[in-house]
């Protein structure tokens, strides 16, 4: 199979993606860890409408 420069290119980029390196399985713990420490929304009055619940139909 011939590729041409540019699909190479483009290839090598999104497996670039998908390559988990340490440095990039930290950050995802560091911003999973930061998304736990939120505080949860459900059930508080936001803009006179109140979160985890659907809005009638």
């Amino acid at each position: 199979m011939l590729l041409t420069r540019e699909p190479m290119a483009l290839a090598k980029r999104c497996f670039d993606r998908l390559a988990l390196t340490p440095a990039r399985l930290k950050g995802i713990a560091d911003d999973v860890r930061q998304v736990c420490n939120l505080a949860d929304p459900v059930g508080q009055v936001i803009d006179g409408g109140v979160t985890g619940q659907r809005p009638a139909s």
